[in-house]
């Protein structure tokens, strides 16, 4: 399932960068790259593990209480599904 993971990776990734984009002009595109993790190791499914921003960045940590900013994170991971 590597590479219908990947395909579903980049699906998500570029809608939830679409969406947040749609309102923030700063967004970071992180890309998407492969790693052995292990909640996703033996999946029977294409299985990805998205990172949406990080607490300790003061800027990021502010957004990610923001129901609005998580509303636009929501509404690209769904987009990014129906796109796979």
């Amino acid at each position: 399932k590597i590479i219908q993971s990947n395909k579903l990776a980049i699906d998500i990734q570029a809608n939830i960068l679409k969406s947040l984009r749609e309102k923030y002009n700063d967004i970071k595109d992180g890309g998407v790259r492969p790693a052995p993790f292990w909640v996703l190791v033996g999946a029977g499914m294409p299985a990805v593990l998205v990172e949406v921003g990080y607490i300790t960045n003061p800027t990021e940590a502010k957004r990610l209480f923001n129901p609005f900013y998580q509303n636009r994170i929501a509404k690209g991971f769904a987009d990014g599904i129906d796109s796979y």
